[in-house]
């Protein structure tokens, strides 16, 4: 197991694949952050002082637009520098309408 500690999306870059997110997952997760919900740690890959995420993008873009700091994980390894280009800052997620996203979320025992 990786270190665990609060990542503040506001003073540090995080950065993702996914450009698109479910708006509803979204509503959902930052609904959890304001009941105080206790979610999982969300994986990350620190390097250069940059980090990224390949899972968890739904509640990193909500932890980010509730400005609240993100439980992750360090893990070890990195992205591949020829894939580097790929990722993002997660701040550019654009939220998008479900297309059966939240039913996925809401049924997985993930989050049980």
């Amino acid at each position: 197991m990786g270190k665990i500690f609060q990542l503040d999306l506001h003073a540090v870059e995080l950065l993702g694949q996914e450009r698109e997110k479910s708006r509803l997952v979204v509503e959902s997760i930052m609904e959890g952050i304001r009941k105080q919900d206790k979610f999982p740690s969300v994986p990350v890959i620190e390097l250069n002082g940059r980090f990224y995420i390949t899972n968890g993008n739904h509640r990193a873009i909500g932890h980010y637009l509730a400005n609240k700091p993100l439980t992750c994980e360090l893990i070890p390894g990195g992205p591949p520098k020829s894939r580097l280009e790929f990722f993002f800052p997660i701040r550019e997620i654009v939220l998008v309408e479900d297309t059966g996203q939240y039913k996925l979320f809401k049924d997985s025992s993930f989050y049980r």
